[in-house]
């Protein structure tokens, strides 16, 4: 299986997606960025063991390759940064994941211990609930009052206790095991 991506589109993003790393050392899934490619996608994703990291980009390869490696994020990110080629290659191979970009790099791959599968990042379970009109004034207080709780980047959007696009407000909330996301229309 290959992935051959514009290095351009690859740098931005996985220099994003390798800010969600935990890089916990006695917890390896932490130090770790899964690639896949999905309907013409690729997702990378990444764990501190809390909360997941997912980016994508878009139509970036073809629809039809199904493509899935998990090796080291911060190895990954350093190639990836320092590569000027027009391409980068990731092709997965028998124990490692090779990557094509000024050089060639065999990369490990994270395996799980019990049967050296490859390993998958968890995702956190979300669920949509309650959806209601809010007036513009209402949403105003909802952004002073809750402005202190929030992430102060926006380069980790999970963080953030909500976000205001396209006329919807969405929250965020973080409870036990399972993330709720709601949705607010916002009256202009």
């Amino acid at each position: 299986m290959e992935l051959k991506i514009k290095t351009a589109r690859m740098k931005e993003e996985v220099a994003n997606a390798f800010k969600g790393s935990g890089k916990i050392s006695n917890l390896r899934i932490t130090e770790a960025i899964g690639i896949e490619a999905k309907e013409g996608n690729v997702i990378f994703t990444t764990t501190d063991n809390a909360t997941n990291l997912t980016v994508r980009i878009l139509d970036a390869v073809d629809k039809n390759i199904e493509f899935y490696a998990c090796t080291d994020s911060e190895t990954l990110a350093k190639l990836v940064s320092k590569t000027d080629s027009e391409y980068i290659t990731l092709t997965l191979k028998e124990g490692y994941l090779q990557f094509e970009g000024n050089g060639v790099y065999n990369l490990p791959l994270i395996l799980e211990p019990e049967d050296g599968s490859l390993c998958r990042i968890s995702q956190i379970p979300v669920s949509k609930n309650n959806e209601f009109v809010i007036t513009k004034k209402d949403a105003d207080k909802l952004l002073q009052y809750n402005k202190f709780s929030v992430s102060k980047t926006i380069s980790v959007p999970f963080l953030m206790g909500y976000c205001l696009k396209n006329g919807k407000g969405y929250t965020y909330n973080s409870e036990s095991s399972t993330a709720t996301i709601s949705t607010l229309d916002i009256d202009k």
